[in-house]
């Protein structure tokens, strides 16, 4: 049995969101409070992609670098096969900045939405699904709710029960893989 249609919509609210909210994203605008949540993750998607592209470059370049001068160094490497050897790190280093400016840019394909602030609606039946992730101590809960299509993720206990399964929901959001971000919703 399903739940009267003001009841979902009160546990909607559970998504933080206001009505004020909704009525704003029914527009097509974000909210003054939503346009800073989305500039705050903004900024930590942009922050950790630059710091793992660092990390990473950065990483594999010493290791490549490093592996040439300490072979130098010992003498297993002689400097005529350190020159011989050298455009070939050269070329490891190029082959590694493509590889990682093809994720980089995959990653901002991926964000774009994020970035521009798009909100995307979709509309259906909820399909939710409670499961238990196993953890090295504990199992950790996750609840997925497919809704037209698109999969949520909801990572907080109180919002497990928001969605009712086989109930019409509009969602508006802002499609980010794999976490998309719920901006309002509303019972059909």
């Amino acid at each position: 049995m399903y739940s009267s249609s003001t009841d979902l919509n009160v546990r909607l609210q559970r998504l933080g969101f206001t009505p004020e909210d909704l009525a704003a994203n029914r527009s097509g605008v974000l909210t003054e409070r939503q346009q800073q949540e989305v500039a705050y993750r903004q900024r930590i998607y942009v922050k950790n992609g630059r710091i793992a592209m660092l990390v990473m470059w950065g990483g594999f370049s010493l290791l490549i670098v490093g592996w040439q001068v300490v072979s130098l160094l010992t003498g297993s490497l002689t400097m005529e096969r350190f020159t011989a050897e050298l455009p070939y790190v050269g070329i490891a280093l190029a082959g590694m900045t493509g590889c990682f400016g093809f994720a980089f840019v995959w990653g901002l394909i991926g964000g774009r939405d994020l970035m521009n602030g798009k909100i995307s609606v979709v509309e259906g039946r909820a399909r939710v699904r409670v499961r238990e992730i196993p953890g090295r101590y504990q199992n950790y809960p996750r609840c997925e709710v497919k809704i037209g299509g698109r999969t949520f993720l909801l990572a907080e206990r109180n919002q497990f029960d928001v969605f009712e399964d086989g109930v019409s929901y509009r969602v508006f959001h802002i499609r980010f893989r794999p976490l998309h971000i719920i901006l309002s919703a509303e019972v059909l």
